[in-house]
């Protein structure tokens, strides 16, 4: 995981230092890439699909990269040994990682130029783009990948569907912990922060109280799911014993990210 932490990073610095600067007019051809990167192996003629969408050599570099980073997470040996399906879910949360991060450009550009948020609710938003821009449901599908069957039986369809759940409310939690403390900086560097959403005050500190309550709301009902899992797989299943040790290092990142911004007022 702390390998994979890194890829993430890498990801971000490129998308961020280099996507954001170099290609800001060129979006929809980054979309592209990613999409032919991580593209579903489609079936023609009995061979897997490898659809090429651009040629021009100004995005050579672009697809380069990230066909790199995908290729060292997509084949690291626990991976390639895990589930059709598994590897499937981590390629389609891979590609939406990336997807969100080229949406957050256009969606940071549309707010600072123009004023707009992007189409819909805050609750829309942060459930799509603004909860898949993290390294939440990305890194729990890894994460996944690496845990091998054990004596314990597999999981329900049922029981998958509330895991799918866990992950989600955890990845608007951690969107928002992370947006909270973060305002300021965000402003400054043109970045759509959560906070900057029509449904929060103007005023940061009671905008700030207000989200802290949206975010004790995820935690609740990740709890709820929690219990829930809990009865129906039985306490010491290794899934949920794995799944509840990444809550507990949310928890502490979101934490940490709180008292960053306490001690950023004092």
């Amino acid at each position: 995981m702390m390998i994979l932490t890194l890829r993430a990073y890498q990801i971000d610095e490129y998308v961020e230092h280099v996507i954001a600067k170099k290609f800001s007019k060129s979006l929809e051809d980054v979309k592209a890439i990613i999409h032919e990167i991580l593209q579903d192996d489609i079936q023609e003629n009995g061979r897997p699909s490898k659809r090429r969408v651009l040629t021009r050599s100004e995005f050579s570099g672009v697809r380069e990269k990230l066909r790199t980073l995908a290729e060292r997470i997509l084949l690291h040996p626990l991976v390639t040994s895990a589930t059709r399906y598994e590897q499937s879910l981590l390629k389609s949360e891979l590609r939406g990682y990336l997807l969100a991060h080229i949406a957050q450009i256009e969606d940071s550009e549309q707010y600072f130029t123009k004023e707009i948020v992007p189409n819909g609710s805050f609750h829309t938003w942060v459930r799509t783009t603004g909860s898949s821009h993290v390294f939440v449901t990305f890194s729990l599908a890894y994460l996944q990948c690496l845990v091998k069957p054990s004596s314990n039986r597999p999981v329900t369809a049922e029981e998958l569907y509330i895991i799918h759940d866990i992950w989600t409310h955890l990845a608007k939690k951690v969107r928002m912990e992370n947006d909270r403390p973060s305002l300021q900086r965000d402003r400054k560097e043109k970045n759509l922060n959560s906070l900057d959403f029509p449904e929060f005050p103007e005023d940061a500190s009671v905008a700030k109280n207000q989200i802290t309550n949206i975010i004790l709301y995820e935690k609740r009902r990740c709890d709820m799911a929690f219990k829930e899992l809990e009865e129906k797989i039985g306490n010491g299943h290794q899934v949920l014993d794995v799944l509840r040790f990444y809550y507990v290092l949310t928890d502490v990142c979101g934490d940490v990210y709180t008292l960053r911004d306490i001690s950023t007022k004092a």
